[in-house]
């Protein structure tokens, strides 16, 4: 019995053992670890041209999503291109070296931009036509900033590449399909901004070229809108007078005037579009350059009007009225042939006489005789004048303003417009034997 108690406290003693050993064995198994949290990805926000001190969420790129492990990563979500601006990049004094600070977007564009995006072979787009021009100084506070390019291009390509300097808030928007408008805050008065497109590179990998313009916010600041001033282009005598020879110019030199202004990227255009850029802000090519004739000599029709052609340049001719048919002047024939040609026609008064200090009935006739003659034989309403030898006055104008005419044009030297003066523009011309670097100064 003794013997059996002991065995039995034996077998007891290991049956506890056993018993206490099993959890212990049990919490031994590994335990399955948590699933692990993928650490915070940066945002990296869009660096473009303006100041925007809240910009919307859509002008941040989404951070890359981490995907689970037997997935398939999915690519970088693309926000859809938004037309808020974004962080203002502070240009530097120099383009080039901005440009090349400036990354290759890696966005995939949306649809909407696809559509109207830079083609894949050409030449790259270019700037065509802009408000404000370069060296404008008069820009009013609230006109906007516009650019006309050559191709239609994509705006996210614009965004990134187009920088505003000292910053302005706003929006850059599509228009057109090749015109895009930047919305912002007034420009500051007695301020001078640069705007420059450094060299982005679009979506198909085509560089924007470099364009900077300087523009400044002053009041009733100049405006560089050169109108040159013709009237005869003929050969004269080796004898002839000084007089003689300060109104007219020699054939080949016009065709060299016409070269320079071709080749030095001077963009020829009509009174029409001068008058819209300074009271509409319409655009207008750079160095622009309005060309136009007073008297109505038959030698236009012989001489200017070829070499204009060739060029693919266009003029506004200015008629005395009653001369036409005359002696060396056009005739009606002629006049009318031009017209539907591309010409514009404007009055030089009815017979050549100056206008100021005019009873009221002479400037009636002078002014609206002139019109109403010129009108009978054209499809388009005259709408401008020249003041013959360069001759007017407050009643002059008021004359013009009752006529229906928009526009005055003076003999006064100097290439530089103003701004709410339309019936003082003022007009360049080069004498007889001026040198092409002579003609040059006149523009620059």
């Amino acid at each position: 019995m003794r013997r059996n108690a002991r065995q039995y406290l034996v077998i007891a003693i290991v049956i506890s053992g056993l018993l206490t050993l099993t959890p212990a064995c049990m919490s031994t198994r590994p335990a399955v670890p948590a699933e692990p949290t993928p650490s915070p990805t940066h945002f990296v926000v869009e660096r473009s041209v303006l100041v925007d001190p809240t910009p919307a969420p859509t002008a941040t790129r989404r951070p890359t999503e981490t995907p689970p492990p037997t997935a398939t990563p999915r690519p970088t979500d693309t926000p859809a291109p938004t037309a808020t601006v974004t962080e203002t990049h502070i240009p530097t004094a120099t383009a080039s070296a901005t440009a090349s600070e400036t990354p290759a977007p890696t966005r995939t564009p949306s649809a909407t931009v696809t559509a109207s995006a830079t083609p894949t072979s050409g030449p790259p787009p270019r700037v065509a036509a802009s408000f404000p021009i370069d060296g404008d100084q008069g820009v009013p506070a609230a006109a906007p900033l516009r650019l006309v390019f050559s191709t239609p291009m994509d705006l996210e390509t614009l965004r990134a590449g187009l920088r505003i300097a000292p910053p302005v808030a706003g929006n850059l928007e599509q228009v057109a399909p090749a015109e895009y408008l930047f919305r912002g805050d007034e420009w500051q008065p007695a301020t001078e901004y640069h705007v420059t497109l450094v060299g982005a590179r679009s979506f198909e990998g085509v560089a924007l070229p470099e364009w900077p313009i300087t523009f400044a916010t002053h009041a009733d600041g100049r405006v560089p809108l050169p109108i040159l001033m013709y009237h005869r282009i003929t050969e004269l005598p080796a004898d002839a007078s000084a007089a003689a020879k300060e109104w007219a110019t020699a054939p080949d030199r016009f065709v060299a005037q016409l070269d320079y202004l071709r080749d030095s990227g001077h963009g020829v255009i009509s009174l029409d579009q001068l008058a819209g850029y300074l009271a509409e802000a319409r655009p207008l090519p750079s160095r622009p350059v309005a060309i136009t004739f007073d008297d109505g000599f038959a030698d236009f029709y012989d001489t200017a009007w070829p070499a204009l052609q060739s060029h693919g340049f266009t003029a506004t001719m200015f008629v005395i009225a009653s001369h036409a048919g005359y002696g060396a002047f056009l005739n009606w024939e002629q006049i009318e042939k031009l017209e539907r040609a591309g010409i514009a026609f404007g009055s030089h008064s009815l017979d050549h006489t100056g206008l100021k200090g005019l009873p009221a009935d002479e400037l009636r006739r002078q002014v609206v005789d002139s019109k109403v003659a010129l009108d009978a034989h054209l499809q388009t309403p005259v709408t401008a004048m020249t003041y013959a030898y360069g001759s007017y006055d407050e009643n002059a104008i008021m004359a013009l303003v009752a006529a229906g005419y928009s526009l005055g044009l003076t003999i006064n030297p100097t290439r530089y417009q103003y701004r709410g003066q339309p019936y003082r523009l003022n007009r360049i011309h080069a004498p007889y034997d001026a040198t092409i670097e002579e003609f040059a100064a006149l523009l620059h």
